[in-house]
């Protein structure tokens, strides 16, 4: 079922009333699961809609193939429409069909939506989990409702459910996309304090962004200027990994961000590596350069924590 072997799972499939082996609902929901991992919701909607031939009714796993296959090939109203039709066929939607559903409403662009599955969850005697929190904070994201992910990413966790990445990514993207930069890198480094983020911050010598986001990369290293600003961390040579993109689809777009980022900023210089144009450095030099560039006249600099009152703004 893995990429490019999503059609010899429907070849197996489709062999098996040509050899008399009736299939049942297990092999179904593999038949469709291979349709949700080949983009293939049409056929994954024809198999769906056989079941009946065989007098089969779907279960849960059916369903979340069916709607995650949707999903896969952008067809997010078919995806909340078979959601929707779960009750009537006697199968009742359980935590992992309500994620797939509001993962559906992200990829529309209907956080109202989302919002309104997460609230309907303990009609079914359901519990949020961090997933579900996750998805839905990413769908306000993704309609600039930077505001409500911020408040969703609060609620859970005064629900004593602990964020992971994804959530900190989907808050720390809203709050990047509403240029609310100061807010974004104190999540971030509040997330480091965490241990996570460990790539991009378990080295002062280093930070790796390959992995990042363009919105979490920027707030990466707004986190990192503003602790060389504050005096948080000490200047020296710093290698910057963007990758190269090799793994991206379509053009590769984070090496660019953050070169951009750092010209428009600017930040201190960059100094390219030839051989490996997905990595390049900030100098000492150019550290120390940039740093006096940021001294307001007649100030001393000093040591101060990145929370005091009156504190620095990030860069």
């Amino acid at each position: 079922e893995k990429a490019g072997q999503w059609e010899k799972a429907l070849e197996v499939f489709e062999s098996m009333e040509g050899r008399g082996i009736a299939p049942d609902v297990y092999s179904f929901n593999a038949a469709i699961t291979a349709c949700k991992k080949g983009r293939q919701w049409e056929k994954a909607l024809k198999l769906f809609g056989s079941m009946n031939k065989h007098a089969l009714k779907p279960n849960n796993v059916t369903f979340s193939s069916i709607i995650g296959a949707c999903k896969a090939g952008g067809q997010w109203e078919i995806a909340l429409d078979l959601f929707e039709s779960m009750k009537s066929c006697g199968v009742e939607p359980d935590a992992i069909s309500f994620l797939d559903a509001i993962s559906a409403c992200e990829e529309g662009f209907q956080w109202e939506k989302a919002l309104e599955l997460l609230n309907k969850m303990s009609d079914y005697g359901l519990k949020e989990n961090v997933n579900v929190y996750s998805t839905v904070i990413a769908a306000c994201k993704s309609c600039g409702k930077w505001e409500k992910a911020l408040e969703l990413f609060n609620l859970m966790q005064s629900k004593g459910l602990a964020p992971d990445v994804p959530s900190y990514n989907a808050v720390i993207e809203a709050l990047d996309s509403a240029q609310r930069f100061d807010e974004a890198v104190a999540l971030i480094l509040e997330a480091r304090d965490k241990t996570f983020y460990a790539k991009q911050f378990s080295s002062t010598l280093r930070i790796d962004l390959h992995e990042c986001s363009a919105a979490v990369a920027r707030t990466a290293l707004r986190a990192i200027l503003m602790e060389l600003k504050v005096g948080l961390r000490t200047p020296s040579e710093i290698l910057v990994i963007t990758g190269q993109g090799r793994h991206s689809e379509g053009e590769a777009v984070l090496p660019g961000v953050v070169r951009d980022f750092l010209r428009i900023l600017p930040g201190p210089e960059m100094t390219e590596i030839p051989e490996n144009p997905g990595r390049f450095v900030l100098t000492r030099d150019s550290v120390m350069e940039w740093l006096e560039s940021q001294r307001v006249p007649g100030e001393i600099p000093r040591l101060r924590a990145p929370d005091e009152a009156g504190g620095s703004k990030c860069p």
